[in-house]
């Protein structure tokens, strides 16, 4: 269990790159929005998480919420998310991990580290000199500002009218940002079919 760490997952997306609704994809028998929450269950066993997406997206052991307005971009459903988790769970930290990648959630516990934030531990106390936030860097230097751990207090500073069309990154502006370098694994995204191609060969040597 991983107390003072809520998870949202972002599961709103248009798919219009892939053509058809890539989170029920078929990843080796689970859709691929199942193998993410799989991978954010194993590295985080009994973290409160929502989905930020339709009611379509329900899966057992996850609350559903919509972005404010629905469909207002990344940054309002990261609000969205975090804004529930403070009613039923109020962690001190917020994870985030976007929907089409199956297993972002194995990048989880090195994100929350570098907030001081170990699983099953509670969160250490930001006494001015920490990061604010931990944003995930790719293999091939590209910050992935959609798998990111951040202080819940800086995210309650932020009003959804504010952010709404805003990409993820525009809420750790201004922040102190710890960057972590992630494998390739944690940041495939199945943002295409190729994507959703080699997530399978991935699968298939046993990712």
């Amino acid at each position: 269990m991983a107390p003072g760490v809520g998870v949202v997952v972002l599961a709103g997306g248009a798919s219009r790159r892939f053509g058809a609704d890539k989170l029920v994809a078929d990843l080796g028998g689970r859709p691929v929005l199942g193998r993410c929450l799989d991978a954010v269950a194993a590295a985080l066993p009994g973290a409160p998480v929502v989905v930020v997406g339709p009611p379509s997206r329900a899966r057992d052991g996850a609350d559903v919420v919509a972005e404010d307005p629905p469909g207002s971009g990344p940054a309002a459903g990261v609000l969205a998310g975090a804004r529930h988790l403070a009613t039923t769970a109020a962690p001190a930290v917020v994870a985030v991990v976007p929907g089409d990648a199956p297993w972002a959630g194995s990048a989880l516990p090195a994100l929350l580290a570098a907030l001081g934030t170990e699983p099953g531990a509670g969160p250490s106390p930001d006494r001015g000199g920490g990061p604010d936030a931990a944003v995930a860097v790719s293999p091939d230097g590209r910050l992935q500002h959609l798998l990111l751990a951040v202080r819940a207090e800086h995210l309650a500073r932020h009003r959804p009218q504010d952010v709404a069309g805003a990409p993820a990154r525009a809420l750790v502006v201004g922040l102190r940002v710890e960057l972590v370098e992630v494998d390739e694994r944690a940041a495939l995204d199945v943002d295409d079919a190729d994507a959703l191609e080699r997530a399978r060969e991935r699968l298939g040597r046993g990712g």
